[in-house]
């Protein structure tokens, strides 16, 4: 091909692009302005890492109520199965708890061979377990930052390792990783579970590429969304405090859940809770970093350091 032809088709897919990119962004005006529909997830197999309490607690219960299957596990095995009972209690549908210390392979492994079993191949993965240590730097031990890495971020790829291969056969699936707006931002006290949290949204972008380099559609098959609320009264974060406490507030996580929900079911690939801090996180994204600092400390929002 000579260089004019090589020019000309780089003019081509520039205008191509440009379409695209306006074809998106009034896909996503629509949706805001005239909502969008929740899929069907009736039958469906849902696996929920952390589901025994909190956040993750409330996400199996909403996505039982939607008639979905739900596996929940968790470390504390008696919190897993109070929540399975409840859902099968009151929803009418599968739930089974199953203990697993998602920092280890071997357990995961066994855990999801387990959950296929007894409830058969997961249709959404959601990887919600989470820790904290709330704590300067220089007061963390190396047994510290690991377990948060491990638990927060390295957990992601074991679970996906189970359930992905799966997924791409059937060329269905879900995964959703619950991110943290700490980790947009940038908190103190919070350095292990910030960087743990970048690791963790940076894996959700990569394995998006990959999905599209190799021919699935993320939209009709294989979807992907990550999920970045700002602090909740769950008991991870004491503390938490802000200049104006009505824009940034420790959220429900019951209301949390409802928007995730939501953003999961219309498959919208990043869920602000509460919507918001969209508005906040997009402003500063384009400022120079020290500003983008300057505009946190003014809204003074921080979470105090435990003892």
């Amino acid at each position: 091909m000579s260089q004019i032809a090589s020019f000309f088709l780089v003019i081509w897919d520039i205008i191509i692009l440009q379409f695209k990119i306006l074809w998106i962004c009034l896909q996503s005006l629509g949706g805001c302005i005239f909502g969008r529909k929740e899929k069907d997830i009736k039958g469906q197999v849902v696996a929920i890492t952390g589901a025994g309490h909190g956040f993750g607690k409330q996400l199996a219960i909403l996505l039982a109520e939607r008639g979905a299957h739900i596996a929940v596990i968790d470390i504390n095995l008696e919190n897993a199965e109070q929540v399975a009972n409840h859902i099968k209690a009151t929803q009418g549908v599968k739930s089974e708890a199953f203990k697993c210390d998602v920092r280890s392979f071997s357990a995961v492994k066994e855990t999801f061979s387990r959950i296929k079993n007894s409830l058969g191949p997961v249709d959404m993965l959601i990887n919600n377990a989470g820790i904290t240590n709330c704590r300067p730097l220089t007061t963390l031990s190396e047994e510290d930052i690991r377990r948060t890495f491990e638990v927060n971020a390295m957990s992601h790829f074991w679970t996906l390792k189970c359930v992905l291969p799966e997924m791409m056969a059937r060329r269905r699936g879900h995964v959703v990783s619950v991110y943290s707006s700490a980790g947009l931002a940038g908190t103190g006290n919070l350095t292990d579970y910030c960087a743990s949290k970048i690791a963790s949204v940076g894996l959700m972008k990569a394995l998006e590429i990959e999905l599209l380099d190799t021919g699935y559609n993320i939209e009709t098959e294989i979807n992907t969304t990550t999920i970045c609320p700002i602090m909740m009264s769950t008991g991870m974060f004491q503390g938490c405090t802000s200049r104006f406490p009505g824009i940034f507030t420790n959220m429900d996580p019951q209301d949390s859940a409802k928007q995730a929900v939501r953003g999961i079911l219309t498959h919208e690939p990043l869920v602000f809770i509460p919507k918001q801090f969209e508005l906040f996180y997009r402003l500063t994204v384009p400022l120079p970093s020290r500003a983008a600092i300057a505009i946190q400390q003014f809204f003074e929002y921080r979470v105090n350091s435990h003892n």
